[in-house]
């Protein structure tokens, strides 16, 4: 969590938490889930932008003890801040090689 003067910052108030879960799934012990939120209050100095949240999903799994694939999920409410802009859906992977 940030407070912060908001004349000279563009998240005055930002606040950010989760949780992490390994072996969610019986039998996958090295495995991770896990779930996050962001939030974060635009400065008033800024016109049209209110606030943003982000909700984010994640799972590591361990492929080998060389390799993860970790899926992410996030939902964005209210990108940059601004109503009139859809809410957003957004997918990725992420590939972890260790030699």
């Amino acid at each position: 969590m940030t407070f912060a003067p908001s004349n000279r910052n563009t998240f005055p108030w930002f606040f950010s938490a989760g949780f992490v879960y390994p072996g969610l799934i019986p039998g996958r012990d090295n495995d991770t889930g896990a779930f996050g939120l962001a939030y974060g209050k635009f400065s008033k100095y800024l016109r049209g932008q209110h606030y943003e949240m982000v909700l984010e999903w994640t799972y590591e799994a361990a492929i080998a003890p060389w390799l993860t694939l970790q899926p992410d999920m996030q939902y964005i409410i209210q990108p940059s801040g601004m109503s009139h802009i859809a809410n957003a859906l957004v997918g990725g992977l992420q590939i972890g090689i260790n030699f």
